[in-house]
Parts: C-alpha cells; sequence; structure tokens
C-alpha cells in the first residue's frame, strides 16, 4: 500500500462570524485524520477558523506545503459559501489531488457539492472507513457510504448514429396509441386531426445550441460532462442520408403514418443541411408530411419555400413574447421586430406554425404581458397560426433561471403509498407587484374558464384563444383598478 498525504478542512466560517464562537479543534475531523494515521497514512487537519486570527499560516501556505494526494472538506449549511469558495482555492493550487467532501451539509446536499466544486466524491455519515477504503485505493464502486461523480462522455457522430439506428423502429406499437385517438376523435375527424394522430418522431441532433434562460435542455451535456461553459461540446447529428433511411424504415413498417416530426430543439439552424435535407425529401418524395422545431431567426424566404415544397405542414417556434424587454429577460438573441418578420414570412408562403407564448416572466410588466397577448390573439385567430400559453416561468434545475431566482410558488407533495415529500417548485412569481397579481389571478381562475367549454381533448392550442382573451379581460380589470394607462408601443417593442 502507497502511504497518502491527506490534508482535511473542517468547516469554514466567515471571519466575522468565527469570532462570535468558542473555537477549538474539531473532533470529527480529528477523529479521521488520526484513524487514517494509525492505518499507515499521513493525514493532518488544518482549522482555517483560528489560523485566521492567528495569521501565521494562510490555507494558501497549507496547500502548497507539500503535494497532498487528497483534500477533503467538511461541509454545514451556514459554512456552505465559504467551503466552495475553498475547494475552487484547493483545486487550483493543488490540480492533481483528489477533493473530497463531507459533513451534514454534504450528505443532504451532494447534487450541489458535486455540480458546483471540484470535489468528485461525498462521504455519507461517518468517514473513517470510507475515506480509510479510498486512501487505500479500492474501487470506488466498491465502497459502502459515498457518492461519487464519473463525468460523462458524449456520444461521438458514429455512435449516435448507431444507438438511433439501434431503435427496433419496426416494432414498437405506434397503432396502439393511434388508435387510441382516434377513438377519442370519433366525430370529430378532420385530415389535419388524421395528421396530428399518425406522427411518428424523430431526434437526430444531441443538444439544442443556444442558451435560453429558462430551459434546462441545452445545459444537460455540459453538467454531465463536467464543461459547464460549454467549451468544445459539439452539437452531433444524423446526416441527410441517415434521416431519410430512418424515414424510410418507418413508412415501410408503419403505413398509417402521415407525418415524421424532428423533435430536435432546432431543426433548422444549419441553413446547409436544411436545405440539403428538403432536397432530398422533394426527391424520395415518401407519402409523409413533415413538421420540426425551430426559431423564428431561422426562417428565410428560400428556406421557407423549399420547405414547404418539401411538404413540412407546420413549424413549433418558440417565439415566447412579442415584448423586447422579456426577449432579452430570457436570453432569446432576437427582437420582436425579428419576430415579426419571420411570422410575416410563414403567412406569405403559408407555411402552419405553432408558437410556445410565456406570459409571465419574472421581470415581466403588465404592459410586456399585454403585448404578448394582444400579439398572440392577432396571430392565433389567422388560419396560419396556433399557439400553446406557458402561464409563468417554471424553475427548472439546472436552469439559469433556478439558479438566479428565489421566489417561487411552491407545494408540498407527497409520493404515493410512501412517507416521501417532494418539494415541487410550480412557478415563479413575477417582482413586478402589479403583474404579480395579475399572475396569480390568471394561474388561479384559468382552468375554471378553460372547463366552461366542455373541450374533448385539451390541447394546447385549442386552448390558446381561451387563455389569451381570459388573460385581456384580466388585464383591463387590473389597469381599472389601478388606474394603470397602457404604454406605447414603442416603449415595448422596436418598430415593426
Amino acid at each position: 500500500m502507497n502511504s497518502k498525504n491527506i490534508l482535511l478542512i473542517p468547516p469554514t466560517a466567515d471571519k466575522s462570524t468565527a469570532q462570535d464562537m468558542w473555537l477549538s479543534p474539531n473532533l470529527g475531523i480529528v477523529r479521521i485524520a488520526n484513524y487514517l494515521n494509525s492505518k499507515g497514512h499521513y493525514a493532518e487537519f488544518f482549522d482555517v477558523n483560528i489560523h485566521q486570527y492567528l495569521e501565521d499560516v494562510s490555507l494558501e501556505d497549507k496547500l502548497r506545503e507539500r503535494k497532498w494526494d487528497i483534500v477533503g472538506f467538511s461541509t454545514l449549511d451556514e459554512t456552505l459559501l465559504r467551503d466552495l469558495q475553498h475547494m475552487h482555492l484547493a483545486k487550483k493550487l493543488c490540480p492533481d489531488s483528489l477533493f473530497i467532501a463531507g459533513g451534514l451539509e454534504a450528505q443532504s446536499n451532494y447534487q450541489t457539492i458535486l455540480d458546483k466544486s471540484p470535489c468528485k466524491i461525498v462521504v455519507l455519515g461517518e468517514g473513517e472507513l470510507p475515506m480509510l477504503s479510498i486512501a487505500d485505493g479500492h474501487p470506488l464502486a466498491e465502497i459502502p457510504g459515498i457518492v461519487f461523480r464519473n463525468d460523462a462522455n458524449i456520444l461521438t457522430t458514429d455512435e449516435f448514429r448507431e444507438v438511433t439506428s439501434a431503435i427496433d423502429w419496426e416494432s414498437l406499437p405506434y397503432e396502439t396509441y393511434w388508435d387510441f385517438y382516434v377513438k377519442k376523435y370519433q366525430g370529430f375527424m378532420t385530415e389535419e386531426v388524421q395528421e396530428k394522430i399518425h406522427t411518428v418522431r424523430i431526434f437526430t441532433r444531441n443538444r439544442c445550441p443556444f442558451k435560453c434562460f429558462y430551459c434546462d435542455a441545452q445545459w444537460q451535456l455540459g453538467k454531465a460532462t463536467g464543461n459547464l461553459q460549454m467549451k468544445s461540446l459539439p452539437v452531433v447529428s444524423l446526416d441527410v442520408d441517415h434521416i431519410m433511411h430512418l424515414v424510410e424504415r418507418i413508412v415501410k413498417s408503419h403505413p398509417r403514418v402521415k407525418t415524421i416530426y424532428f423533435t430536435d430543439d432546432d431543426f433548422c439552424f444549419n441553413k446547409k443541411f436544411l436545405r440539403e435535407f428538403c432536397r432530398k425529401a422533394i426527391e424520395l418524395n415518401f407519402p409523409v408530411k413533415y413538421m420540426c422545431f425551430s426559431r423564428i431567426t431561422d426562417l428565410r424566404e428560400d428556406t421557407i419555400n423549399l420547405m414547404k415544397e418539401a411538404k413540412f405542414r407546420n413549424l413549433n417556434i418558440g417565439v415566447e413574447s412579442f415584448s423586447d424587454h422579456v426577449l432579452k429577460e430570457i436570453n432569446k438573441k432576437c427582437t420582436a421586430k425579428d419576430v415579426h418578420r419571420g411570422i410575416a414570412l410563414l403567412d406569405q408562403y403559408k407555411l402552419k406554425a405553432y408558437f410556445n407564448l410565456i406570459l409571465f416572466t419574472p421581470g415581466t410588466t403588465i404592459d410586456d404581458v399585454e403585448e404578448t397577448v394582444d400579439q398572440g390573439l392577432r396571430y392565433t385567430t389567422s388560419d396560419n397560426f396556433t399557439a400553446g400559453i406557458i402561464p409563468a416561468i417554471i424553475p427548472l434545475k439546472g436552469s439559469p433561471f433556478f439558479e438566479t431566482t428565489t421566489e417561487y410558488a411552491t407545494n408540498l407533495e407527497k409520493v404515493p403509498d410512501t412517507e416521501h415529500l417532494i418539494k415541487k417548485h410550480r412557478f415563479i412569481y413575477a417582482s413586478d407587484p402589479i403583474a404579480r397579481e395579475l399572475q396569480v389571478e390568471y394561474i388561479a381562475n384559468v382552468g375554471s374558464e378553460v372547463e366552461k367549454y366542455k373541450i374533448v381533448h385539451k390541447e394546447t392550442e385549442n386552448l390558446a384563444l381561451i387563455q389569451l382573451k381570459f388573460a385581456k379581460k384580466l388585464i383591463d380589470k387590473k389597469r381599472a383598478e389601478y388606474g394603470i394607462k397602457k404604454q406605447p408601443r414603442a416603449r415595448i417593442v422596436s418598430a415593426t
């Protein structure tokens, strides 16, 4: 066995807090260090709490004192920020060390430790035996009492193609799903509904290349690989020939299929790929139509015309808002003018589109909400556009909004048949007080408004007009209640 050099650091309070405490050696850390020493390792503890007053040896000095094989940190809720700061300092000064966290906070909050520190291992409960096993070099998977992070590798292009091809498209029971909806729509069936029902979804890329603040999907692989800045993290895609081969397999094995739906977050951002796909779809002319997700800024006159010829019947577009203020807040990387320009092109070529619209964001005002409601009503009353209304931002774990906001509508929900409770954040409150009142009243009552219409299948798009009109009614009520005049549109959006 090779003897390891191990440095253990107890929870560290900031200096102003520590001075009000009776400081003494942390016996939990001392016990682990002494036990490791008794087993042939070199371990010592360093208490920043006392040394920051003695001003004799700094943590930086201690970390540079020797080559530490393992640096361990004990953590508490009230010291977590300082503990995390010290973990990152240790990583900078001792890049080759193994970093481990333990203590009450690490045990209860190990996801935060593993995601936001260089520690790859968290010790659960008592630390002596797990620390000895780690120091002795036992395989981590065989050590009781630890949680460890093993960063992911993303699929290569060849691997992505292989795993997608491995899907047994021929045996997937699409007909079972289709028959369920055919029965549900008896008496209401149209060709448009047939096309919606008889749909097969394909995803052709591994991730979204954009970074909208409300979404967690685009950050998933960066967090999984430990590459939080997403540097050199490729967007891996299927090529056009491979996609068309999948479509051919699906058409042959499921002859009732009417729509192929590409569910990547943005199928259209690579213009060269999109043009190549459309030309191939036109050439092969399979007996299906296509749908896909797209950003409004992807759309150009030449590509829309080509998509129409390739039998794209509908685009799913995350418009989100018609307010420049909100588009900037959510990092949408476009303006309201861009949105209106793209919609006008879609209307010109009669390529139908479905919009997602978010009514309430953390920074929204009543004017922002009304602009989105007014423009949503304007477009969705035409035959070419439908919408899905998202009442408010859900603080999805991993998204920037989750990391940067604190005011949530939160429920405690019991896991059925267990004693466990889940804390569920339903949405982020708007910070503007009048927008918040409007938000709370809308969310509390829109369901009852929808129920008045006795809708057979509550799709987002057949609810949109009801929801938008209800929001407009509440906005008018709130303006009258507080005597709020409507702002000129030029203050909300750029000229359209």
